[in-house]
């Protein structure tokens, strides 16, 4: 389903009920455009439920025909003339008793009565499955949805969001398909409605009109409770988002948690956020449970005055209108619980707003950036990678994470880039993976600017390593051969063996079939590294990129590292982003930055010969002082 493309030139209009009234002006686009998505998506689905539903109704319609009918022929001396009463169907039972017993018929007419109603229940079931098929497929698509919102929005929006927050913007998917089972009991309910007031008219319209007029004054009452419902409604959503990304926090950092003993504040700060959690969720279903039961008395109040007041209209003549006051008395009693169904559904309506304006807010398109799709083809580096004065804010007010960057990288050399923390060495990375779009300057990969190259060409013949090695809880083989799903068990090998990664794998109980465990904790930094490197090798990329890839490792590990990179970098496009100057001794270019700007550039021979920055790094690291320039 696709009807996130809001126009806000679009105003929704017409008689709308008045807690749709409550809904934002986009969420009611959005409605509408669900429920025409729906239509269009599901069309014999939806027609299928609409027919069975409808079908229920007219059976429960003729079934309390037939039971007024039934107890009139019990009563002789209140017999009426059931073609003025029931129109056709009674000119049909009239002409039908005439030739039958009336023992015989009433017997009859009992048994139509019990079949209807097993032909009206089989419908209604058959309704509420394909209501449940329907569920089922809503939440699919608005979860297949919001996945690729979150795949589609630019890099640097989607950091934006906590991890928590992203997860409950998937789970909205279960709630909002709720809104179908809120729908199936409208349309039954309604059906079945007006199947109830035909009859009811047909007997009597004025105690008919009475009734209605008392359930809808009652009904009045019941504003303060929904207002409560909706109220709770979207606390409990505030702190769903809150609990969410607090646990998702707490979870990711356990390692931290153990390593400093901080087990039991952190279970006492999560036991303070469920507490809130469960108090106005504890709120919210006794105001949404307080409806059933206050319909009940609604329904009891209308029952008794009903009674009461044809027993004053009528009079002494009550006993000739026995079989219409009984079946009268005992539609409304079937009637009034499901005109109560209406107003549950619109609790549960209430307690789904503010979600369905949240989810709204999130799938719109027209509030939000997109990474960029399609372009010129990138079939590989041809000639080089050029920045022409490129500057880079992640945001307003923040200084320029770079600012006037140029240089350029041919195809086949290696270029390094050093600086002290926040220097902006990363950034150039991210602006090279069209993670973030330059402020200004030009970026151009063989003399294409960067914004018109297809992005996706380019990921998939880069590969990288980063100091943050990120491994998903899967096997070995798994974590590899993402990103190169159709790669070959030799390749695979292969690749492992050039990373230096093969003997050890071979060492594990499982080897490639190994569960590394959540992010990876099973294996030590420098194993993560080399499966990175494997993953990065197996993509075969033109353009290799190393960020700080043996940052934090032992030397043993960074010699590791070193030897497996060595022969593979030769002849290859290559940008390292280094932590020990050693290890970036023989890159063709040197660059070194310092606040977002390049100071110097050069080979490692030609930067030890200026004595600038550079120099002073080197001869600080060279004499074993604690230098950090990552």
């Amino acid at each position: 389903m696709n009807h996130t493309d809001i126009k806000p030139s679009f105003v929704l209009t017409g008689q709308l009920p008045s807690f749709l009234r409550k809904v934002t002006p986009e969420s009611k686009i959005f409605l509408v455009g669900f429920m025409w998505d729906l239509w269009v998506q599901q069309r014999v689905l939806v027609i299928l439920w609409l027919a069975v539903n409808m079908v229920a109704g007219l059976l429960e319609g003729v079934s309390m025909s037939l039971l007024y009918v039934a107890i009139n022929f019990l009563m002789p001396e209140s017999k009426v003339n059931l073609a003025e009463k029931l129109g056709p169907l009674g000119g049909l039972v009239d002409n039908l008793s005439a030739n039958i017993e009336p023992v015989s018929f009433f017997i009859l007419l009992v048994v139509l009565v019990a079949v209807a109603q097993v032909f009206q229940s089989s419908f209604y079931f058959a309704g509420l499955s394909i209501s449940i098929v329907l569920r089922m497929r809503v939440r699919k698509a608005l979860q297949g949805q919001t996945i690729s919102q979150i795949m589609r929005l630019r890099y640097a929006d989607v950091v934006r969001y906590k991890a928590g927050d992203l997860w409950t913007y998937l789970s909205f998917g279960r709630s909002l398909e709720k809104l179908i089972g809120v729908m199936n009991a409208i349309l039954y309910v309604s059906l079945l409605a007006t199947a109830y007031l035909v009859v009811l008219f047909l007997l009597s319209w004025e105690m008919t009109i009475l009734s209605l007029l008392l359930f809808a004054v009652l009904s009045v009452g019941l504003r303060p409770v929904m207002g409560k419902i909706k109220k709770y409604a979207k606390i409990l959503l505030d702190e769903t988002f809150i609990i969410n990304a607090k646990t998702m926090d707490y979870l990711s950092g356990m390692q931290l948690i153990r390593s400093i003993g901080e087990e039991r504040n952190t279970q006492t700060v999560l036991k303070k956020y469920i507490d809130r959690n469960a108090k106005y969720t504890l709120l919210g279903t006794l105001w949404n449970g307080a409806v059933s039961p206050l319909m009940d008395i609604v329904a009891v109040l209308i029952l008794c005055v009903s009674i009461i007041a044809i027993v004053l209209v009528i009079g002494d003549r009550i006993t000739e209108v026995i079989p219409l006051i009984l079946t009268f008395v005992f539609i409304l009693f079937r009637l009034l619980p499901r005109l109560s169904t209406l107003n549950v559904a619109r609790a549960n309506f209430y307690q789904s707003l503010p979600v369905i304006n949240m989810m709204v807010d999130f799938l719109r398109n027209d509030n939000k950036a997109f990474a960029r799709s399609g372009g010129i083809p990138f079939g590989g580096l041809k000639k080089n990678i050029i920045f022409d004065n490129v500057d880079l804010d992640y945001g307003v007010g923040e200084a320029p994470a770079v600012h006037g960057l140029s240089f350029s990288l041919k195809k086949g050399q290696s270029l390094a880039i050093v600086g002290k923390s926040g220097a902006g060495k990363s950034s150039v990375v991210g602006l090279l993976l069209g993670l973030y779009d330059p402020t200004s300057g030009r970026v151009l990969i063989d003399g294409v600017p960067f914004e018109k190259l297809n992005l996706d060409d380019l990921r998939q013949r880069t590969g990288i390593v980063s100091q943050d090695t990120f491994l998903f809880h899967a096997s070995i083989r798994e974590n590899i051969m993402f990103g190169s799903p159709d790669a070959s068990d030799d390749d695979l090998v292969k690749a492992a063996k050039m990373a230096n990664a093969h003997g050890f794998i071979m060492e594990l109980e499982k080897k490639y079939d190994t569960v590394v465990g959540d992010k990876g904790y099973r294996l030590s930094g420098g194993q993560k590294q080399r499966i990175s490197l494997t993953r990065a090798i197996l993509r075969d990329p033109d353009i290799l990129i190393l960020d700080e890839a043996t940052s934090g490792l032992d030397s043993v590990s960074e010699k590791i590292i070193q030897d497996a990179l060595k022969p593979y970098v030769k002849g290859r496009t290559v940008i390292a982003i280094a932590h020990r100057l050693s290890t970036i001794m023989e890159a063709d270019n040197i660059i070194v930055m310092d606040m977002g700007q390049i100071v110097e550039q050069g080979s490692h021979k030609s930067l030890l010969s200026s004595g600038g920055l550079y120099e002073s790094m080197w001869r600080l690291q060279v004499a074993g002082e604690d230098y950090n320039v990552s």
